[in-house]
């Protein structure tokens, strides 16, 4: 009879044990959290890729799902930059989305936006990242910090150079000054680069291209380079397949 009781306290001490432990396991289940769209970023220095584990599909629909989250992280980015530009007023005619030919082993450029205006030329390059972005203009790695990891960042103003001598030459004979290139990540927290044309913010760029006031094209040159310029808006969705063929085939010999 004694034992009887001793086995039943024992059974009884297990099951309640038991029941705590799923207890505490669904609560730590219940807590945890998914990771947050800022987590999900390219060119990781030193780490893992961030974790997918809220999107519940094969590796190759995973990729694709990254893509395209940021895909349209940076497209909502790009039309914000469109609608500052857009502020400057009606001496400015802003062209965004242009892939045009160029020169090298992509034989296709794509740039955010163009804006002409009797003032000058301006290539703006529009970047989506988040958190803190480090560089010098002379280096080709800058670093971009977020939460508490680095990541690599290609330097953006290589790139915009780039996208200004393909302007330059696609309008070879009506370009009077040099074209100028500006750097935006509207989206950072924190933006330290050695460069007065890098800003963290649209009212920086807004503010810098609203300084030049010297006359340098007459109404009818802005006509001819827009009318140049508009070809190639219009050609945006046919060229974008082509331009991604141009990428593919690039980083396929590299």
């Amino acid at each position: 009879m004694l034992m009887d009781i001793v086995l039943f306290g024992i059974l009884v001490v297990a099951s309640v044990g038991v029941v705590r432990f799923y207890r505490i396991k669904r609560r730590n289940s219940d807590n945890t959290t998914e990771p947050h769209r800022e987590d999900i970023e390219p060119n990781r220095v030193s780490h893992a890729p961030p974790s997918l584990s809220y999107v519940h599909a094969p590796a190759s629909k995973k990729a694709s799902a990254l893509e395209s989250l940021l895909s349209s992280k940076a497209d909502r980015t790009e039309d914000l930059v469109t609608r500052s530009l857009r502020g400057l007023g009606h001496d400015y005619i802003v062209f965004p989305n242009l892939i045009i030919a160029k020169t090298g082993y992509i034989k296709t450029t794509e740039i955010d936006h163009v804006v002409i205006s009797p003032y000058g030329i301006f290539c703006v390059e529009t970047k989506s990242h988040v958190g803190s972005i480090y560089g010098a203009v002379s280096k080709k790695a800058w670093t971009q910090y977020l939460h508490g990891r680095a990541y690599n960042l290609y330097n953006p103003t290589f790139q915009n150079n780039n996208h200004a001598k393909a302007i330059t030459r696609l309008l070879l004979g009506k370009i009077k000054a040099k074209v100028h290139g500006f750097v935006v990540f509207p989206n950072a927290e924190k933006v330290k680069v050695n460069s007065g044309l890098v800003f963290n913010s649209t009212k920086e760029l807004i503010e810098t291209i609203a300084i030049h006031r010297s006359v340098i094209y007459s109404r009818q040159e802005m006509s001819e380079i827009a009318y140049i310029l508009a070809k190639y808006t219009h050609q945006y969705e046919q060229l974008r397949d082509k331009h991604a063929q141009n990428v593919h085939v690039y980083l396929a010999k590299s």
